[in-house]
């Protein structure tokens, strides 16, 4: 089974290098399609082997017949895995995906020293990885803190404002009541006064 998919893999690439408008690799996409359809080609004769013996007492009354429904069969069951590949390709944007590794691997192509490859001990190659997302995440939490704290300074101040305002009013409604208690007061003595006299 393995050296099947060795050879189907070649065959593959072979065929991938050949297909195309002179010669021109079609990516990774047409490599897989070339792929689905040999798997399905080598899938054939089994099929057909493993029909016949399920349906040996139809195919000896009537092998045209037989042979017919075989062929469709084989047809729907073609037609249906290349759809089902192609709603996977569809559903996991595997034609942009494979697009962009295309491109990396032609952008590699041109690069004179090998790419980074980790070292084989974990501890060692993991904080070379990881660390500049960690700085870059570092640097983003910190412009976020540093504008939670503008705004939380801003609304500090509008809320001191606020109070100074609110004690403010209490002072001036304090002051008018004290005055309103005055003119009260005076008015009352007017009236006692008026009262005396009369």
């Amino acid at each position: 089974m393995a050296a099947e998919a060795a050879a189907a893999a070649k065959e593959a690439e072979a065929g991938a290098a050949s297909s195309g408008p002179e010669g021109v690799r079609p990516g990774r996409e047409g490599v897989l399609d070339f792929v689905v359809d040999c798997a399905l080609r080598t899938t054939e004769p089994g099929m057909k082997h493993l029909f016949a013996k399920s349906f040996r007492h139809h195919y000896k009354a009537q092998r045209r017949l037989t042979r017919c429904v075989y062929d469709r069969f084989l047809a729907r069951f073609q037609s249906c895995v290349k759809k089902e590949i192609q709603n996977l390709k569809e559903e996991g944007n595997l034609s942009m995906l494979f697009a962009s590794l295309d491109r990396m691997v032609e952008a590699a192509k041109g690069r004179e020293n090998p790419a980074w490859r980790p070292s084989g001990a974990p501890e060692a190659a993991l904080p070379a990885v990881v660390s500049p997302s960690l700085a870059k995440q570092r640097s983003f939490l910190r412009a976020a803190l540093k504008k939670a704290q503008a705004h939380s300074a801003r609304l500090a101040q509008a809320v001191t404002r606020g109070r100074q305002e609110i004690r403010q009013m209490q002072e001036e409604t304090q002051q008018h009541r004290e005055q309103w208690k005055a003119i009260a007061a005076e008015g009352r003595q007017r009236v006692n006064a008026l009262e005396e006299v009369s």
